[in-house]
């Protein structure tokens, strides 16, 4: 009984933590069109072959037809490339997804004009997959999913990916920083690539 009592008071600290900190409504300088995080719908459906991973939340794919498509991944925010953690995140999403057909769940737009959608391979939710594992945030600003809010605490209590690591920080306050200098070198940019993310 006193365990659990213990546990439940670790877990609301946790919680109260987290809000404090203004992690679970992040602070950003970047621009946005709504004034709420949206559940985006889908709005068209197309497979296609993965053959590029530009960062943990973006990849270029390639239809039957050859066109070639910049898919920003719905609801996830991942490490900048001169951020800690980024080669990790790049290597995950690359180890799940390149050179695999996946299923491309078009919900619109990003302020850069790529294509933003959930990629699914087979049933899975990649992108969920990415925030599960710890190597991905969920990006509240602009998503509103509880999924997505739900892995990312999961991930956070069992210390998965980058929140095994002391005080990662999120993409959008590295970029409101400045986003441009390259942090300290960590342990998790050695180049080994952890498993991929299970569902």
């Amino acid at each position: 009984m006193v365990r659990i009592s213990i546990l439940l008071l670790l877990f609301s600290s946790l919680l109260t933590v987290g809000y404090c900190l203004g992690e679970d409504k992040p602070v950003t300088t970047e621009t946005h069109n709504a004034s709420e995080p949206k559940i985006p719908t889908v709005k068209e459906e197309f497979d296609a072959k993965v053959i590029d991973v530009i960062e943990g939340d973006t990849i270029i794919v390639e239809t039957a037809d050859k066109r070639q498509v910049t898919v920003r991944m719905e609801g996830i925010d991942a490490p900048e490339r001169l951020q800690n953690h980024s080669k990790r995140a790049n290597q995950v999403l690359s180890g799940t997804v390149l050179d695999k057909v996946v299923r491309i769940r078009v919900t619109g737009k990003d302020r850069e004009e790529r294509t933003l959608a959930y990629v699914m391979l087979g049933e899975q939710n990649v992108n969920l997959g990415m925030v599960w594992s710890g190597w991905a945030w969920h990006f509240t600003k602009y998503n509103g999913e509880r999924r997505f809010s739900d892995a990312e605490f999961e991930a956070r209590i069992a210390k998965r990916g980058l929140w095994a690591y002391e005080n990662p920080i999120a993409p959008w306050d590295y970029r409101s920083q400045g986003g441009n200098k390259k942090q300290p070198k960590l342990a998790t940019d050695d180049g080994v690539a952890p498993p991929a993310p299970q569902q």
